[in-house]
């Protein structure tokens, strides 16, 4: 027995190595994969929150009828990112909507 395994030592070695290397191939794979499933989650989460956030601000600053210039820019930031995020085109009619309103003005800005 002794000598069978000093035989084959090598054999063994490498078969135990390549089990281990299999199992833990399988657990990063897993991982990999809910990792994934769990950005495409939250990445779609985040698409509809921008776009009900932006959906808002047009329905609002329409209705308002003008919008003031700090909420444009945080308006084309989000559009930005919600582009960037794989939006689709139909809020870019809304955007641009809102740029057709007249910017509001602080009665600060006024005197």
């Amino acid at each position: 027995m002794r000598d069978y395994v000093i035989k084959f030592w090598f054999e063994w070695l490498f078969g135990i190595l390549l089990a281990v290397l299999g199992l833990a191939y399988r657990h990063v794979t897993q991982r990999v994969k809910k990792t994934s499933t769990e950005n495409a989650a939250l990445r779609d989460g985040m698409i509809v929150l921008l776009r009900d956030r932006l959906v808002q601000a047009h329905n609002y600053y329409t209705e308002k009828g003008s919008w003031p210039l700090h909420s444009r820019d945080s308006v084309e930031a989000m559009y930005l990112q919600y582009m960037t995020l794989g939006g689709n085109g139909t809020i870019a009619r809304l955007i641009t909507k809102l740029h057709d309103l007249p910017i509001e003005t602080r009665k600060e800005e006024i005197k």
